[in-house]
C-alpha cells in the first residue's frame, strides 16, 4: 500500500490531499511521467512521481480505496453531477 499525494485537482481528490491505495503492476513505463503530467506524488520511491493525468481522466498503478477517506465518494458524485451539467 501507497500514501499517494495528489497533484492537482481530479473528480476524486484536491490538489495536495492525501489517500491510501493498492500499488498494482502488470507492465512498466517506458517513459516516466513528467512533473507537468504526474497525477500523484509517491515519496517512499526511487521515482516519486506516479500515473498521468489529462482533463479528469486520472491513469496510475496506485488504486485508490474509497474507504481510504470519507470524501472520495461524496466528491466523485459531486464531479460526476457537474459534468453532467456542462455541455461537451
Amino acid at each position: 500500500y501507497r500514501t499517494a499525494t495528489a497533484r492537482s485537482d481530479g473528480p476524486l481528490l484536491t490538489k495536495g490531499q492525501k489517500v491510501r491505495g493498492h500499488e498494482f503492476h502488470w507492465s512498466q513505463l517506458e517513459t516516466e511521467p513528467t512533473p507537468q503530467l504526474a497525477a500523484y506524488e509517491i515519496p517512499d520511491r526511487p521515482q516519486p512521481l506516479e500515473g498521468w493525468r489529462h482533463g479528469s481522466v486520472f491513469a496510475s498503478y496506485v488504486h485508490l480505496h474509497l474507504a481510504a477517506d470519507v470524501r472520495l465518494a461524496p466528491r466523485f458524485v459531486e464531479q460526476c453531477s457537474l459534468s453532467e451539467r456542462t455541455p461537451a
